[in-house]
Formats: C-alpha cells, structure tokens, sequence
C-alpha cells in the first residue's frame, strides 16, 4: 500500500504526530531532503514525535521513510499523468464511440424503426 493512502486511512495520531503527519503531505520534498535534527526543527515536532510516527508506520527508520515518501510521489505523478478520457473527446457522441461496424448496425436498426 503507498504510504499516503495508509497515513489517510489511519487516524490514531495524537496532535503533535498529526503536525509531523501534515508536513508530510505539505512538504514531502524537504522530508526526502532533511536529515532527522533538520526535520524535527522544520516540522516544529520532537525527533521521538518522528520515531512514533515511524514505528505508528510500521517503517524502520528515516531512510526507509524517504524511500516510501519517493515511491508515494512517483506513484501519485504516473496518477496524475493518465488521461481518464483517452480515446474519447468531449466532442464525441456516444454513437461516435461506438466501434463502426456498431455504427452501421445502429444506423440499420434507427431505419427500420
């Protein structure tokens, strides 16, 4: 499971974990950047806050934390890159998405009617 929808579908955080949670998700890039003393001072959380955030994650460690960060935002970019509409435009009918031969037959039927 990517490590976003994890942390959204838990909600067993107590307020100072759920500051560190909120710089996670706005901020995800100084996360990967920053080591543990640097982090803390930037997200206005205790380094223990970090390691029960971690341990609360099942993740072992800073490392595997940025790791899991990288993966979630590669993960969200290919997301994010997927044209939900492909093949089909905003001008199509829906007899124009229709194969043509479906066409054809549909034309058929409308005659007969």
């Amino acid at each position: 499971m990517d490590l976003f929808t994890k942390i959204k579908a838990m909600n067993s955080f107590t307020e100072s974990e759920q500051t560190f949670i909120d710089f996670i998700f706005n901020h995800p890039y100084d996360v990967i950047q920053l080591n543990l003393q640097q982090l803390s001072k930037t997200s206005y959380v205790s380094i223990s806050t970090i390691y029960r955030v971690m341990e609360k994650l099942e993740i072992n460690g800073l490392n595997q934390l940025k790791l899991q960060i990288s993966e979630s935002l590669k993960n969200n970019e290919n997301l994010k890159n997927i044209d939900y509409n492909y093949p089909f435009q905003k001008t199509n009918t829906t007899l124009s998405n229709f194969d043509p031969n479906v066409r054809i037959i549909w034309s058929n039927i409308k005659k007969h009617d």
